[in-house]
């Protein structure tokens, strides 16, 4: 079966970054971990230079089966096993679960730091699922010139997973770009991402770089 991962993009309220990464770190990052079905978890956060950001945090989590995971986190959510905050700004979260589809590996790429590369991440939107003639560009033909940019280790596509949190995230592709050196990249991951859209007449929903915030967390 594809690796599949859940990506869940949040803000704290104006002013409450302090209250709102401490309940994530402490209380959120573990409720999460014990969803049945989710394996892994990390957290990123906006990496500087890139100006204010509509969505400067990050979660990717492992997803073993991503109907458990749904179902879980639905059915969890603001009840004792999952407590929330109001330092979370609610009303402009997104969350998407993921296939891996397609990937390229950067021969001669560094190894990783401790907790792992930055990660360029893009979300097109209107990619029914089924888009032969935009998967097959995708995967064949920006994927290779993705993991060519220089400060790029890695770049993978991704398609949505068949159950999501929210109903209403459809038609999407997610990319994902490992990155050791995130200025060298980004002006050709921009052009890419512009280049693939104008193509296939898609939008794209963001692209942000993500720094990690800490280590990698395993599921009991």
């Amino acid at each position: 079966m594809a690796e599949m991962i859940l990506l869940a993009l949040t803000n704290p309220v104006t002013g409450r970054d302090a209250d709102y990464n401490a309940w994530y770190d402490d209380i959120h990052l573990a409720d999460v971990l014990r969803v049945p079905g989710v394996t892994w978890a990390q957290r990123f956060a906006g990496a500087p230079g890139q100006g204010t950001l509509p969505l400067n945090y990050l979660a990717i989590y492992g997803v073993a089966d991503d109907k458990a995971v749904a179902a879980g986190l639905g059915s969890r959510r603001g009840t004792p096993l999952m407590m929330m905050t109001d330092a979370l700004d609610g009303d402009i979260t997104k969350t998407v679960m993921a296939r891996a589809q397609g990937e390229r590996v950067t021969p001669g790429a560094p190894s990783p730091p401790p907790n792992g590369f930055d990660r360029y991440v893009a979300v097109v939107n209107g990619v029914p699922a089924g888009d032969a003639a935009f998967d097959a560009h995708l995967d064949g033909i920006v994927l290779p010139a993705l993991a060519g940019i220089p400060g790029v280790a890695a770049a993978r596509s991704w398609a949505l997973a068949p159950h999501q949190t929210k109903a209403t995230v459809t038609d999407k592709r997610v990319i994902i770009c490992k990155l050791h050196d995130r200025q060298a990249a980004r002006p050709g991951l921009d052009k890419a991402m512009a280049d693939l859209t104008a193509k296939f007449h898609r939008t794209l929903d963001f692209a942000t770089i993500y720094s990690p915030r800490g280590p990698r967390h395993q599921a009991a």
